[in-house]
This record gives structure tokens, C-alpha cells and sequence, in this order.
């Protein structure tokens, strides 16, 4: 598995302490994809799934809200 990860924007978590993320699937070239973009700070995840059931996609989605939390963000 691959990540990309791409910031759009720079923030900081005392400017945007709540984050809500849009989660959605895409398939490129059949090869699916778990798109993550927050909502007001506008920096987009990008990973590569194996398959699109629902105990992958919560344990990537799970990975993307840990990073988050980490540099301080409240989901």
C-alpha cells in the first residue's frame, strides 16, 4: 500500500480545531482509491485500497484521523 499525501493549504490547529473530513471511493484505470479531503483546511489524502469493504476502508480511514489528531486536530 501507497499513501500521497498533498497539502493544499497549511494550517493550524488553534485556527481549526474541529476538522470534518469527506471520504469518498474512486476508481482510476479500475485501480480503487480512498480520497480523504478536510473541509475548511483543504489538505487531501489519497490511498490505495486493496479491496472496498468496509473493514479496509475504516482501518485506512481510522489511519488519516489518527495523522490528523496527531498534529493536534479534533475530528
Amino acid at each position: 500500500m501507497s499513501t500521497f499525501m498533498a497539502a493544499i493549504g497549511v494550517s493550524h490547529p488553534k485556527l481549526h480545531g474541529n476538522v470534518m473530513l469527506a471520504i469518498e471511493i474512486w476508481a482510476i484505470n479500475k485501480i480503487p482509491l480512498l480520497i480523504i479531503k478536510s473541509q475548511d483546511i483543504h489538505y487531501g489524502t489519497t490511498k490505495l485500497i486493496r479491496d472496498k469493504m468496509t473493514k479496509t476502508i475504516m482501518k485506512l480511514s481510522t489511519q488519516v484521523v489518527q495523522a490528523y489528531q496527531s498534529r493536534g486536530f479534533k475530528m
